[in-house]
C-alpha cells in the first residue's frame, strides 16, 4: 500500500504547500507535529504582509414600520418594501443621495452593509 504523502505532487512556489514548508523551514519548526507554533507563524506572517483586512460586523435589522440597523451611535440604516412588487429602497439615514432600490429585502439589505462596510474600511485604511 502507498503511503497517502507519496500520492500528492511536489508543491510549485504558488502553493500553500509550499509556504507552509518555506515557515516551517525559516521558524525552525522543520518536521516536528507543532501546529499551534506554526500557526502562530503562518498569522505573523499574514499580519506582516498587510494581507489581512479587518471585518466588519454586519448590520443588525430591528423590524418596525420600517426596518432600520444602527451600527454606531448618530448612524441609522434604513430598509423599507417599495411595493407590492417586492423591492426594497435603503439608504443611511439624513443622507437621501444614498437611496437605492433594490429588487429584494436581502438585495436592499446587502447593498446597506457593502456601503457600511466601504465607510468603515476608508476610515482606517486611510482612504
Amino acid at each position: 500500500m502507498t503511503d497517502k504523502t507519496d500520492a500528492l505532487p511536489e508543491p510549485d512556489t504558488n502553493t500553500l504547500l509550499f509556504i507552509i514548508a518555506d515557515i516551517r523551514i525559516k521558524s525552525g519548526v522543520g518536521d516536528q507535529p507543532m501546529l499551534t507554533d506554526l500557526a502562530d507563524v503562518i498569522a505573523d506572517k499574514i499580519k506582516a504582509t498587510g494581507t489581512v483586512k479587518p471585518r466588519v460586523k454586519p448590520l443588525k435589522w430591528e423590524r418596525g414600520a420600517v426596518d432600520y440597523a444602527r451600527p454606531i451611535p448618530g448612524m441609522k440604516y434604513v430598509a423599507c418594501s417599495q411595493s407590492i412588487g417586492g423591492k426594497w429602497a435603503w439608504w443611511l439615514d439624513g443622507d437621501e443621495t444614498t437611496r437605492q432600490v433594490r429588487g429584494s429585502e436581502l438585495a436592499a439589505k446587502a447593498a446597506a452593509q457593502a456601503d457600511y462596510e466601504a465607510r468603515i474600511l476608508a476610515v482606517l485604511e486611510g482612504e
